[in-house]
């Protein structure tokens, strides 16, 4: 039910994360080229990895969160991705209405869709506690969710909405190690 919005790369590397295979070299391609984007699109790897930061500690958590997906580590460092957010928060908010530059205005939340992060937030929180297996140790559960966040937040950063996935409790399942998974 993906919108047909999206372009034939974005659709692929869309069915790969929904799928739950591994990144390939096109799909890193179609990062990259959202990470490059000339306009705020950068700010939605920032408000899924933090609520209002988009400074180097809110890049560490794209970047990690990127690296649990495969990411390449040849790929853009925390340092490259949290310049990108600087360049694209300036050009959000050119009236400087800004005290800190790490710290994204309402404004900025807003055009970066923290609405629809939310709304994925909130989804994939019932979906993962839904299949998980119970009790998780808290090493566990962190690796689990750090699967579904990541993938998560490349669906949210190309622009997919929480009601364009089918079936999110079972593609969630999908993604969790297999030891962490609840019975069907």
């Amino acid at each position: 039910m993906l919108a047909s919005t999206h372009t034939p790369g974005t659709l692929a590397l869309v069915r790969n994360l929904v799928s739950g295979r591994p990144l390939t070299r096109n799909d890193v391609d179609i990062i990259n080229s959202f990470l490059c984007a000339g306009d705020a699109t950068p700010l939605r790897l920032a408000v899924w990895a933090c609520y209002s930061g988009c400074g180097i500690g809110t890049a560490r958590q794209v970047r990690f969160l990127l690296d649990t997906l495969g990411y390449p580590r040849k790929g853009y460092t925390s340092e490259e991705i949290a310049a990108m957010f600087r360049r694209a928060y300036e050009r959000t908010d050119r009236h400087g209405a800004w005290i800190d530059p790490t710290e994204l205005s309402s404004a900025a939340r807003e055009v970066a869709g923290f609405e629809a992060k939310e709304e994925w937030r909130r989804a994939a929180m019932r979906a993962f506690d839904a299949v998980r297996t119970r009790p998780m140790e808290s090493d566990e559960q962190a690796r689990a969710w750090s699967q579904v966040s990541a993938r998560v937040m490349v669906l949210h950063l190309v622009g997919v909405r929480v009601a364009e996935v089918e079936n999110l409790e079972d593609v969630v399942r999908s993604w969790l190690p297999v030891e962490c998974r609840a019975a069907a």
